[in-house]
């Protein structure tokens, strides 16, 4: 399970994101806590936040949380909307592919899970379509 999902999302609010994430120089550790909260968004499915970080140069090509390896993709595919916000991972699915966002990367927990293993185990049909319509591999 990601590591986002211990996060209390109450008390991250979009504005304390934003402001956080404005109030860093951007360099290598900038661009490595702007990733982290691109995970945690795609896991919530905030798209406007979603959005929002890659223009800030958050990567989506990297691990978003260091601790079982889960990338943005990865989280959005497997992630559930909650609080203020409604679930829109479909669509930042998409944001992320257009992004580069690698479709087969597997987490590094051992369990080697890809987007498409995080989709069908969280028996989202919308997302594991998406996903093997953008060249997942169905045999990973």
């Amino acid at each position: 399970m990601a590591h986002w999902k211990n996060h209390k999302v109450t008390c991250a609010s979009n504005a304390a994101l934003k402001s956080m994430s404005s109030a860093m120089r951007m360099d290598s550790r900038k661009v490595s806590t702007l990733s982290h909260q691109l995970g945690f968004a795609s896991y919530r499915g905030d798209l406007s936040l979603c959005r929002r970080l890659l223009g800030e140069g958050a990567n989506c090509t990297t691990y978003a949380d260091p601790n079982d390896g889960a990338t943005a993709l990865y989280a959005a595919s497997s992630g559930f909307g909650f609080g203020e916000v409604k679930g829109q991972h479909l669509a930042v699915m998409k944001l992320l592919l257009q992004h580069g966002a690698p479709v087969n990367k597997a987490k590094i927990n051992g369990i080697m899970d890809t987007p498409l293993h995080g989709a069908a185990g969280a028996l989202h049909l919308d997302r594991v379509k998406l996903l093997v319509a953008s060249g997942a591999d169905v045999h990973a």
